[in-house]
């Protein structure tokens, strides 16, 4: 992590910039669709870091607050996917193998950028507690967060793997708001899991992760399976969402950004 200058709040300020703000989202788009993204948003973070110190009930470390997140997502490949349960082992070498690493892959591409237009980045997921990566999704307007606790996008459902930059940089936001979540009555992912790890309860960013999700339950099954697949996966809940069965658009042809806020 860089050494940035930091607010007496905790949250960095943004750095300044004689760049125009468009040049900036335009080349971070042309840079994430050259490194493989097939989504990408720029989320302002100051409300997710007021909603984590108020569901910790602890403030914000001095420094430990970025200003915004790059969020990426890379998108798994449908047919794999729609192959499970009875293709579970070539799903967890897909995912910990190609999809995670490529949505990495892109992360550390556009971090390196940033680097060298002289702003501070951070990758560590664990700068936002409660899911970073898929929290800063949600406020880049890209995917909301399920009953299963994955990240669902209109376009692919939970089908993809997503990585986030955190930055200084005066990057404009993707969205004015987080993304609602859009699962209405549906309980498919909650009812087929077999552990029954999920509660069913919606998602509010106030509340504890643990009272919408048992980790323990859905780690030691992935682990049980990781000794009959040698890759610990399940994704049962990915499969069964309506939203990623729903999807008819082939891998490369997804939009590669949300454009910023109007």
């Amino acid at each position: 992590m860089d050494n940035a200058p930091k607010t007496q709040s905790g949250m960095m300020p943004l750095a300044e910039s004689a760049r125009p703000a468009r040049e900036w989202i335009d080349e971070l788009r042309a840079r994430g669709r050259k490194a493989g993204a097939d989504f990408l948003g720029v989320a302002d973070m100051a409300g997710a870091y007021a909603t984590v110190a108020e569901m910790t009930g602890r403030p914000v470390r001095p420094g430990d607050a970025w200003p915004r997140a790059v969020s990426v997502g890379v998108a798994l490949d449908e047919g794999i996917v729609n192959g499970i349960p009875k293709v579970t082992a070539a799903y967890g070498v897909h995912f910990y193998r190609e999809g995670w690493p490529a949505a990495k892959k892109v992360a550390a591409a556009l971090s390196a950028w940033l680097k060298q237009e002289g702003f501070a980045t951070a990758r560590s997921s664990r700068l936002l507690p409660g899911g970073g990566i898929k929290v800063a999704a949600r406020y880049a307007g890209l995917a909301w967060i399920g009953k299963s606790c994955l990240a669902v996008s209109p376009e692919v459902g939970p089908r993809a793997a997503w990585e986030v930059v955190f930055t200084n940089a005066p990057l404009t936001p993707s969205a004015k708001k987080p993304l609602d979540r859009q699962c209405g009555d549906c309980r498919r992912c909650v009812d087929i899991c077999p552990v029954k790890a999920y509660t069913g309860i919606d998602f509010n960013e106030k509340d504890n992760p643990r009272k919408r999700y048992d980790t323990g339950k859905c780690l030691a099954y992935r682990r049980k399976l990781g000794n009959i697949y040698t890759i610990g996966a399940c994704a049962l809940c990915m499969e069964v969402c309506p939203y990623g069965k729903a999807s008819n658009i082939l891998l490369g042809s997804r939009p590669v950004a949300a454009p910023p806020a109007k």
